[in-house]
């Protein structure tokens, strides 16, 4: 059991530092309760540090060689208009191809699974409606297709393809405006 002035010399502690702007926590002169401040790298091991860019929450920017995220999400893809801003489209890796991979709100597009094991697929989009738009794909040759309408009244951006049965995917359709 620790003696009742240690315990009053902590809680003395605590208090100064506290009335000083000194949690501990914070850079000096923040207020209690800041995050900590970013600390020298002589103070972190070797390979602890996190890559510039990525330390103080910012999320990864596609790498410049090959359009491909650093963070494992989708690839990204050529730019395209949305309410006057640019946007860069997602790329889904696998057996999944969306055709044209941007399309205005009321247009058509494909969703192929060029899978030949593939028998059958349900492709569903969200994102664009209060209810989901399910298709199923039909074989066509080697591979199954379908056909989808983007409503007239969705809005920009990358909306999500699920594709679901004997292949099992993701894909994106970009829609502008």
């Amino acid at each position: 059991m620790r003696h009742p002035s240690a315990a009053f010399a902590g809680l003395l502690s605590a208090l100064v530092l506290a009335a000083a702007g000194c949690s501990g926590d914070g850079p000096p002169g923040a207020p209690p309760g800041a995050p900590p401040g970013p600390s020298s790298p002589a103070e972190e091991p070797d390979g602890a540090r996190a890559p510039e860019g990525e330390r103080d929450g910012e999320v990864p920017v596609p790498s410049e060689e090959d359009g491909r995220r650093r963070d494992g999400l989708a690839p990204v893809g050529a730019p395209y208009l949305c309410n006057g801003q640019e946007l860069r489209r997602l790329d889904a890796e696998g057996p999944i191809r969306v055709e044209p991979p941007v399309v205005a709100a009321g247009q058509e597009f494909r969703v192929i699974v060029d899978d030949r094991d593939a028998d059958e697929a349900l492709v569903s989009l969200g994102g664009v409606s209060d209810d989901p738009i399910f298709a199923e794909a039909r074989a066509q040759g080697d591979s199954l297709a379908v056909t989808l309408r983007v409503p007239a009244d969705a809005k920009c951006g990358n909306k999500l393809l699920s594709v679901e049965g004997d292949v099992s995917a993701e894909a994106y359709v970009a829609v502008r405006r």
